[in-house]
């Protein structure tokens, strides 16, 4: 799975859209095997589902989003978890040691999505 973390200064953003950039995580059998840093291109909601998707992100985390975001993620095959915050090292851990998880189909916060 590859992850894009929405952080400003290495601290989950609270909304994904005027994050200063994302952090790039690829996580395989509890392990990260690649990261990478990407700047947020604009705070377009339409654009950004496209551009984290033309670089093979499987999962977004932020702290929110409006519901017609999360859609777009959604329609370009993204999962998205919402409601998290904290550092991004303290997020991956999260991540890798199964207190944050992350399905595949779903949204996932605090209060129910849907």
């Amino acid at each position: 799975m590859k992850v894009a973390i929405a952080h400003d200064c290495n601290e989950v953003s609270d909304r994904i859209g005027n994050c200063l950039e994302y952090a790039l995580v690829t996580i395989e059998d509890h392990t990260v095997t690649d990261r990478d840093h990407l700047e947020n291109p604009g705070h377009e909601a339409v654009e950004i589902p496209a551009f984290l998707a033309i670089h093979k992100v499987t999962h977004v985390v932020t702290g929110s989003m409006e519901r017609k975001a999360v859609d777009l993620f959604q329609d370009n095959d993204i999962d998205v978890l919402l409601g998290i915050s904290g550092s991004v090292e303290t997020v991956i851990r999260e991540i890798i040691d199964g207190k944050i998880p992350l399905g595949e189909g779903s949204c996932r916060q605090m209060l129910e999505c849907s």
